[in-house]
């Protein structure tokens, strides 16, 4: 395999590696590719190869022991090479911890495949990316992606909200520049449309924020049929649609063997909405943590973002850094092409 410029290239024949291998590959790789460092820097730069080979090894094999034998495809080591490189400029632990993430979803993934091509696009990024800028691109994918099936209520939001949104939200960048940067750095669009906070959670979880109805207010077609309503969950003297999402109200009408009043359940849901306003004070009142996150969304261009394919890599790696969410692939969000 060979690197551009003057890299040093490491060649492996075997398919199957041990671990103790893949760390001596990656000694070997890191060490030839950096041997221009001198004296102290030198000294530095190889601990921090240590460091790392022995993290993406031990996470490898904790997540997917299977894809070891990745190593040995030189497009990955490629990959491990820009890692390796970038963390050992640095040494800052959450960088390195975010590369071993992307490096080992990246082990799973086919070379030449959408998702490949993503990952090895922001294994390549994430070294130019403050934190700040990461934990930006990693709120955003949280509250505008993210969508929990176990949410029935506002403290079931409350709670979602503190495990996957607050923990990057607390320093959102203040000036546009910020945000500009990222997209030059290709990790996301600028758009025209904006999305405020309170519009994203309107939009998304529209049964928790309904008003309700009375039986009057339904449509006269609606009105007989059985399993389709319950009452208010912010006025319990009102009914509400019995689904706290459009596509959820789909499957309602499906289930009491009415499929044809669908699109009527989905208007009914979104029919009495509280204002972005009302449901971005509503969200603070529950959660006060985010009161400065609301207010610096609605200020800033992150609510003018849309991901690119290399931002939501970044974003989902982060993501499982902080929360432990391995069991949730990237591929749910990038899928492959068909």
């Amino acid at each position: 395999m060979n690197f551009q410029g003057d890299a040093i290239s490491v060649h492996v024949n075997q398919s199957d590696m041990t671990a103790g291998q893949v760390i001596d590959l990656m000694l070997r790789l890191g060490r030839a590719n950096l041997a221009e460092m001198q004296d102290e820097a030198r000294r530095i730069v190889d601990e921090r190869l240590e460091d790392f080979a022995n993290k993406f090894v031990s996470t490898l094999g904790d997540r997917n022991s299977d894809a070891v034998s990745a190593v040995s495809d030189p497009d990955v080591q490629y990959a491990l090479l820009t890692a390796q490189r970038d963390f050992a400029r640095s040494g800052e632990e959450q960088l390195g911890d975010t590369l071993v993430d992307l490096l080992v979803a990246r082990c799973s993934e086919q070379t030449g495949s959408l998702r490949a091509l993503a990952l090895n696009a922001a294994i390549d990024t994430v070294g130019r990316l403050t934190s700040a800028q990461l934990d930006a691109l990693t709120s955003y994918w949280t509250v505008v992606r993210l969508r929990s099936l176990a949410i029935g209520s506002i403290a079931d939001l409350a709670t979602w909200l503190r495990q996957h949104v607050l923990p990057f939200c607390g320093s959102l960048p203040a000036h546009d520049a910020a945000y500009e940067h990222l997209v030059y750095a290709g990790c996301a669009t600028l758009q025209i449309s904006e999305r405020k906070f309170g519009y994203v959670f309107r939009e998304t979880y529209p049964g928790l924020f309904a008003r309700g109805f009375t039986l009057e207010e339904m449509p006269e077609r609606l009105r007989g049929i059985q399993g389709i309503t319950t009452p208010c969950l912010n006025d319990s003297a009102k009914l509400q649609v019995r689904a706290l999402s459009t596509d959820i109200a789909e499957e309602r009408a499906e289930e009491v063997g009415r499929p044809d009043i669908a699109s009527d359940l989905k208007e009914l849901l979104k029919a009495k909405m509280y204002s972005d306003s009302e449901i971005e004070q509503m969200i603070v009142r529950t959660v006060p943590e985010l009161r400065y996150a609301v207010e610096r969304w609605n200020s800033t261009a992150i609510k003018n973002l849309q991901l690119t394919t290399v931002g939501t890599a970044l974003a989902h790696a982060n993501w499982t850094r902080v929360v432990g969410a391995a069991g949730s692939p990237l591929s749910i969000w990038i899928p492959e092409e068909s």
